[in-house]
């Protein structure tokens, strides 16, 4: 087995927890966030388990899309280097100007042909209007087994109300152990910029914003920290912090680090509500 070590056991000796290779390969999008680090877009998506860099998606309206590339095109070449499989695409683009044009090289029903991709700025999601808005953050609690997030959709709360932070146990006083809870609201960030955001928990836990999952940190397991880096425009986003707790402690936070903004926990002056 080839895997990654993403976590020691403090006081035993080469005692260490990793993860499959197969699933560092498929978060290889977030583990080398190329275009979101280096602010340009080319609407490409390829297969990182894939032993050829297979195109898998093309956003309609991207540049790769106006450069004719559609899913399917298995990628052989970008700029000056040999692609060999989909690691190679992200590998490929990180050694360039911001909004330097891409050649690329591809196969298409067996025959290789070339193109020039012309990046533009990343796309950022829209705000959300302030007015009107609250501090603090909704929440619902829920009372389970769960070894895994639900679909709370057709789930019925146990309780509802308002909180200022992402405290758990005290928001569930009826039991210490198998809840969930869901907490929605919205996030104000304070500048237009690059946000690398931290999910911690015991057990699991997804942290959405503007609709997309943003970190998933599912599962359950001991306390884990996942993060992820993503651009955000100052104003308001949709928020949703997912998480359950099985057995164990209940343990919850989130941590942020941008422009103007050292590694903290997400003060709770940046949460609102409708």
């Amino acid at each position: 087995q080839v895997g990654v070590v993403s976590a020691g056991v403090v006081g035993e000796e080469n005692i260490n927890y990793a993860i499959p290779m197969d699933r560092v390969r498929r978060l290889f999008g977030s583990l080398l966030p190329t275009v979101i680090r280096f602010n340009f877009w080319t609407g490409i998506e390829v297969d990182f388990l894939a032993k050829k860099c297979l195109v898998t998606s093309i956003t309609t309206g991207s540049p790769a899309q106006k450069a004719g590339l559609k899913a399917g095109d298995i990628l052989k070449r970008v700029n000056d280097q040999a692609v060999r499989d989909g690691l190679d695409w992200p590998i490929g683009i990180v050694k360039r100007k911001q909004l330097a044009a891409i050649d690329v090289s591809y196969l298409r029903q067996g025959k290789l042909r070339e193109t020039v991709i012309k990046p533009v700025e990343y796309p950022l999601a829209p705000v959300v209007a302030k007015e009107d808005r609250k501090p603090g953050l909704k929440y619902s609690v829920y009372h389970g087994s769960y070894q895994v997030l639900p679909d709370f959709g057709p789930l019925k709360a146990v309780h509802t109300g308002v909180t200022e932070n992402l405290q758990t146990e005290a928001l569930s006083p009826e039991r210490d152990e198998r809840f969930a809870i869901v907490f929605a609201g919205y996030l104000a960030i304070p500048k237009t910029g690059l946000f690398w955001f931290n999910l911690g928990s015991d057990d699991g836990s997804k942290l959405f914003i503007d609709g997309e999952i943003t970190i998933d940190n599912d599962d359950n397991h001991p306390m884990q920290h996942l993060s992820r880096m993503t651009r955000l425009k100052a104003g308001l986003h949709q928020v949703r912090i997912e998480y359950f707790d099985y057995t164990g402690d209940a343990e919850l936070e989130l941590l942020v680090e941008g422009p103007g903004v050292k590694k903290q926990p997400i003060p709770d002056s940046w949460f609102f509500r409708d």
